[in-house]
């Protein structure tokens, strides 16, 4: 397992040629917004290498990923509506317990599947949320 650390987008070039350089079977993106605004970058590179991506969030699956597997923001934007609902009829934020995200999603990207030469077996496809085609 390889893990390369990029704090700013000039680092991008010196972690693709460090992942030209060493064998690797797939990428794992950690979420950040420095990831995302690269995320063109990314996948092109994976695209070029052709490089399975394992994501946290459906629009890195929608923008070439294989997979990705996370919280699903609609219902975080649904249960931070909650919170403000209940303080403006007069919670005390304090008050309000801390909650964790109870939904997530597995979007599965069919078409970058197909062409990595990848089989997804039917028994994923049918508990993906989404299937990108």
């Amino acid at each position: 397992m390889l893990s390369i650390d990029v704090k700013d987008p000039q680092d991008f070039e010196a972690a693709f040629r460090m992942l030209t350089q060493t064998p690797v079977d797939a990428l794992v993106l950690w979420d950040s917004q420095l990831v995302w605004r690269n995320a063109g970058n990314i996948m092109a590179f994976a695209r070029e290498k052709h490089l399975p991506v394992l994501a946290s969030r459906k629009l890195y699956a929608e923008h070439g990923a294989l997979i990705s597997y996370g919280v699903d923001e609609r219902a975080l934007f649904r249960q931070a509506a909650i919170y403000v609902h209940k303080i403006v009829k007069g919670a005390n934020p304090t008050g309000l317990p801390v909650e964790r995200p109870v939904t997530f999603e597995l979007v599965i990207n069919e078409l970058t599947a197909k062409g990595l030469g990848v089989n997804i077996p039917p028994s994923l496809l049918q508990w993906a949320d989404q299937v990108i085609q």
